[in-house]
């Protein structure tokens, strides 16, 4: 859902978005989905968004290669590039629980993102 919010609108366009898709079969379960966005809309983050300006990217690649072994690929859910601080946010709505040993290297994609 967060994925296709349209980040170049305002926050009544997000709240709206939020609210038609947190009801949809987008969001696999809508109380928990009305708790988060409630959450995120209450963050230090949204403030932050609407105040400065971001080029913002969603589903953004990512090919890291952290030495000749070791290389971590995937989809950063959002990332935000403040243009005036020359800073960068980068967020991933899932959780470090892994389900089952398909998502381990999510897991650790995750992991290693929070080191930066």
């Amino acid at each position: 859902m967060m994925e296709i919010n349209h980040w170049e609108q305002d926050i009544v366009s997000w709240k709206n978005h939020c609210s038609l898709n947190v009801e949809s079969t987008v969001c696999p379960s809508s109380e928990r989905g009305k708790k988060e966005i409630d959450l995120f809309f209450k963050s230090d983050l949204v403030e932050q968004l609407l105040v400065s300006k971001y080029k913002i990217f969603t589903e953004a690649p990512l090919l890291w290669s952290l030495d000749n072994i070791t290389v971590y690929e995937g989809l950063i859910d959002f990332v935000a590039y403040d243009l005036k601080k020359e800073q960068w946010i980068i967020i991933d709505w899932k959780t470090n629980k892994v389900q089952n040993e398909e998502h381990v290297h999510e897991a650790k994609v995750i992991q290693f993102l929070k080191q930066f």
